[in-house]
């Protein structure tokens, strides 16, 4: 069966509205304030970082650091300053984690974003959105969207978090797993994500 990305589709493209033709050079500033974006309405997501996992390899790629479970797989793709890393159950086609690194960019950027990944969710038929207030050790202005997709059949939740490192570069974390994401293994990993040292 092909892999499907049904998320990582949607979140790469909602990201790259906010770099530059979605090719090189930093992430600017949209021409409003952060204020003017639509806020976030959903109760307040609490990210407790996880600094280990049982079986999984402490990995680095991109300024980002990350546990990857045994069993799972990498993949790096690039396009222009915009990098890709595919973190994914080698046993599970519908389980993985996207985290997309983007440039330079400040509060404002990552407001950008999270709208447009919001607004793309909504469009490509996502069920259940909600955009909350986040909390993540090492991260600012960390936004949080949750929702459900369905996947041949079956309903997935899916939580995409964009935010921005201590360095300055927005970065943005997606997870999918069919059934329930909390307490998953694919939320651990969302969780150790983290800007490397």
């Amino acid at each position: 069966m092909k892999r499907v990305w049904w998320v990582a589709v949607a979140v790469l493209g909602s990201l790259l509205m906010t770099s530059c033709g979605g090719g090189g050079g930093s992430v600017p500033s949209a021409s409003v304030t952060p204020s003017t974006w639509p806020q976030p309405t959903g109760s307040p997501v609490v990210l407790a970082p996880v600094t280990g996992i049982d079986g999984a390899q402490a990995q680095e790629s991109d300024g980002v650091a990350f546990q990857l479970p045994q069993g799972w797989q990498t993949r790096r793709e690039q396009q222009g300053d915009v990098v890709r890393i595919h973190i994914t159950d080698s046993s599970d086609q519908n389980t993985y984690v996207l985290v997309t690194v983007q440039g330079k960019g400040d509060a404002d950027a990552v407001a950008g974003a999270a709208s447009s990944a919001f607004a793309q969710f909504a469009v490509d038929g996502a069920t259940d959105l909600e955009q909350h207030p986040a909390s993540w050790d090492g991260w600012k202005y960390a936004t949080a969207i949750t929702g459900r997709v369905d996947v041949s059949g079956s309903t997935s939740e899916f939580m995409l978090v964009v935010a921005l490192s201590g360095s300055g570069t927005v970065v943005g974390v997606s997870a999918q797993t069919p059934g329930s994401l909390q307490g998953s293994l694919v939320e651990q990993v969302l969780r150790s994500v983290r800007a490397a040292r």
